[in-house]
């Protein structure tokens, strides 16, 4: 009579070297994905302040020139809610003749740096 002989069965499980590379490679990826999640979503807000900004400063640049308010020039001010944390300033410069340049200055602060945005148009004043 033949006997089998019982083969040994493989450990099942995984081992310390298995678990220690784990956790390095975590120690590796999850710091840097952390960072980039927080640089994504420091760029989205930097965008999103910008765009408001602009916007802003572009329907005060359009409420100037609809209205022909030329006498707003060197003015100061802070919006209206929901958007109090943006300063609008107002400037004419001399560019020929009758034209002039009209500039709409929006700033806010972020982080205590000031940040702004500039836009500019030509307009005729000496049609009033």
């Amino acid at each position: 009579m033949v006997t089998k002989r019982a083969k040994p069965q493989a450990a099942k499980g995984i081992t310390l070297i298995e678990v220690l590379a784990g956790l390095v490679l975590v120690a590796i990826v999850l710091p840097v994905a952390v960072r980039a999640i927080h640089i994504g979503t420091t760029t989205a807000d930097m965008a999103r302040h910008r765009l408001e900004a602009v916007s802003l400063a572009q329907s005060k640049l359009d409420e100037l020139v609809a209205t022909a308010d030329w006498d707003a020039a060197g003015d100061t001010a802070v919006f209206d809610e929901p958007f109090e944390r943006y300063t609008w300033m107002v400037e004419m410069d001399e560019f020929e003749g009758d034209v002039q340049t009209l500039t709409v200055d929006v700033s806010w602060q972020r982080r205590g740096e000031t940040q702004s945005v500039r836009l500019s148009t030509l307009v005729d004043t000496g049609s009033e």
